[in-house]
């Protein structure tokens, strides 16, 4: 790209117009419906709206940006047009998305879409990154806010006491989003769907989730939580666990996305100190002692969660009840329980179940005992969850997720409990 010069042709009108897009390639060789179209300035830089008002030697789109007026290759502008590794809806293009979207996110008690409840919902409508309009509401959940939520989010009961009820924000949302296109981290698997089961109505914006954009975009990384992101990118977000600063995280995620050049360094640093970290922890002073020598009276408390060899548990009863509803079916466990995991599965196997140790197509059940945060992140998702969710709502799988509660509940049902 280049500072224009010499003489060139503005476009005769709207069909001269789309007969060199055509060409160029900005449209597909049938369309007849123009598009935004933006330019990358620089290796480092990110995208930006650009206004084509003309061509050069026929080959050379003229755009015309804040500082005057340049010509580029046609095809190369074409070439430039955003891709961020995310399949989007049909006939929608990133431009398009970007030149008006909403960035969502909410705050539950929970994340079991059935039983838990949204507590915060925040909105935020942009053009090409700035903002221009935003939606929030604390919503009365009119059930207690567990503890660690509260620690969480700093969400209190005393907080939602007078806030509406989650019917009561329903049309101002839906009158907020319009129809615009919906940008959220893990939105597809837990935001939307929370929001379609306690509006009990659909979404049908087009959805773009940037969990799956950070997980190509910055596969170096080894985890893509949001908050996660927010401090390798230095994405210089206000805070966490609260919607509205979420939204603005995830919009500058998204941008992060379309310029991941900008971010070499941070993520090659991030990766080699993970490497490096995970071969090697440097002591913190000479004179440090190991944590049990053989002398000591204890040893190190055990991990939290040790590897089970899941072949060797065998049904410890005679005879097992073929009507059973986990007979014959996949099961997978997944967080911390109340008893010891081995004994979880157990019960699970007396019960005719297959144990696997990962969610796959074939899972019938996913029993989710508590997640640890610092682990899997603000979401309080684990992978396997995650999996589950995603298959789920791709119609590739019908995996029923559960809790602790109604697993130990459906084995005691089944006459395995004992």
């Amino acid at each position: 790209m280049v500072p224009i010069r010499g003489a060139w042709t503005p476009f005769h009108d709207v069909n001269d117009q789309i007969e060199h897009y055509r060409s160029w390639g900005l449209i597909p060789p049938k369309s007849s419906t123009l598009r935004p179209v933006m330019v990358v300035d620089g290796y480092f830089g990110a995208p930006e709206p650009c206004k084509v008002v003309g061509y050069q030697d026929y080959n050379y789109a003229v755009i015309e940006l804040p500082d005057g007026y340049h010509a580029i290759h046609g095809e190369y502008l074409a070439e430039l047009q955003p891709y961020a590794y995310q399949k989007l809806p049909r006939g929608l293009s990133f431009a398009e998305v970007l030149s008006k979207y909403v960035v969502l996110d909410i705050e539950t008690t929970g994340f079991n879409r059935t039983d838990d409840r949204i507590i915060e919902v925040a909105a935020a409508t942009y053009e090409y990154g700035n903002k221009i309009a935003e939606y929030h509401s604390l919503v009365n959940p009119e059930i207690k806010i567990p503890s660690d939520i509260v620690a969480l989010t700093g969400i209190s009961q005393d907080d939602v006491a007078e806030a509406p009820k989650i019917g009561d924000i329903k049309e101002a949302f839906f009158q907020f989003i319009g129809d615009m296109p919906i940008i959220g981290h893990n939105a597809v698997t837990f935001d939307i769907p929370f929001l379609e089961e306690q509006f009990s109505a659909p979404i049908q914006n087009p959805i773009i989730d940037t969990l799956p954009m950070a997980r190509e975009v910055f596969n170096l990384l080894p985890r893509h939580k949001l908050d996660y992101l927010n401090h390798v990118l230095q994405l210089d977000s206000a805070g966490a666990h609260r919607a509205n600063n979420d939204v603005e995280t995830t919009n500058a995620l998204l941008w992060a996305c379309l310029a991941p050049r900008k971010y070499e360094q941070l993520i090659f640093k991030e990766f080699l100190d993970q490497k490096i970290g995970h071969a090697y922890t440097k002591p913190k002073n000479r004179n440090c002692k190991p944590l049990w020598n053989g002398k000591q009276d204890s040893k190190p408390k055990a991990p939290k969660f040790q590897k089970i060899d899941i072949s060797a548990i065998t049904p410890s009863c005679d005879c097992i009840d073929s009507s059973s509803l986990l007979c014959g079916k996949d099961i997978v466990f997944t967080g911390e329980l109340s008893i010891p995991r081995d004994e979880a599965m157990q019960l699970a196997v007396n019960a005719g179940a297959i144990l696997k140790s990962s969610v796959s197509r074939k899972t019938a059940y996913l029993v989710v005992g508590k997640q640890d945060t610092a682990l899997v992140g603000a979401d309080g998702m684990s992978t396997k969850e995650e999996k589950a969710h995603a298959l789920n709502d791709a119609g590739k799988a019908n995996i029923q997720i559960i809790t602790e509660e109604q697993f130990l509940a459906l084995v005691k049902k089944e006459g395995s409990l004992v």
